[in-house]
């Protein structure tokens, strides 16, 4: 019997034994073939043409701004550029019709490449999408500069962000996040598929007796929960579950 096997010899060899794995495949009758490695502009004209296929089939016109997000990307290998592609696949999959592909694909890049920077842009994302963030607020410009008619700056973390928020404001954050869960529920029960019981959807409200610090324990707990599982993969038998929660006013009694 034989076996003809294709491999990346540097990675096999690296699989087999990270020290010794060359001398291993000593053994093996080898032919090898070297082949050129792609250069960055092949990558990202494979890279557009994918990525256009694919928001095209998600319902989405690809435009002008799909073709500079897709060369301002820079990537080494083909490998890193399919590693990305499966990555944006899955989570334009979860998103609303209304998403920009394009921003989706620099947060996924982000996500690939800096873990810790998407984590920190995860947490700041409200402030991240302020006209002026609060992290950003009074003399925080470290540096600055212009770059080809542009102003490139870069900010210093304020220590302790506070931003003034009126009631107005909140208002219509829980006015424009009810609609949009109402929405969510809306086009699931219009679905042909819908099957609550399957997909175990629960709404459950609960009343409680708790002091301001007793409510604060309890969220800690609670949030601590999330962060265990807050960033798990896709997986064998997993599915993406939105878990929303709302501490609403109470009526008061006569």
């Amino acid at each position: 019997v034989f076996y003809i096997l294709g491999y990346d010899e540097k990675v096999l060899s690296k699989q087999i034994d990270h020290a010794l794995g060359h001398r291993y495949m000593e053994k093996f009758i080898q032919v090898p073939i070297h082949l050129p490695e792609a250069n960055s502009d092949l990558i990202r004209t494979i890279l557009y043409r994918e990525y256009t296929k694919i928001i095209v089939n998600h319902g989405i016109a690809a435009n002008e701004c799909s073709k500079k997000v897709c060369e301002a990307i820079h990537l080494e290998t083909l490998r890193d550029m399919y590693t990305l592609l499966n990555r944006f696949i899955f989570k334009l999959a979860m998103c609303p019709k209304d998403i920009c592909p394009e921003d989706l694909l620099a947060l996924t890049l982000i996500e690939m490449k800096d873990l810790d920077l998407y984590n920190w842009m995860y947490q700041k994302r409200f402030d991240l999408c302020r006209m002026e963030p609060t992290f950003m607020k009074g003399d925080e410009i470290a540096d600055e500069k212009k770059i080809r008619g542009t102003i490139e700056r870069t900010w210093k973390l304020a220590q302790n962000p506070i931003a003034p928020v009126s009631p107005e404001d909140i208002a219509a954050l829980f006015r424009s996040g009810l609609l949009s869960l109402l929405g969510s529920f809306e086009n699931y029960f219009l679905s042909e598929d819908a099957d609550p019981q399957r997909d175990l959807l629960s709404l459950t409200t609960s009343t409680l007796m708790l002091t301001d610090e007793e409510f604060m324990d309890m969220m800690q707990k609670i949030g601590n929960i999330f962060n265990e599982v807050i960033y798990n993969q896709p997986g064998d038998g997993r599915k993406p579950r939105r878990l929303t929660f709302i501490s609403s006013p109470c009526e008061k009694e006569d």
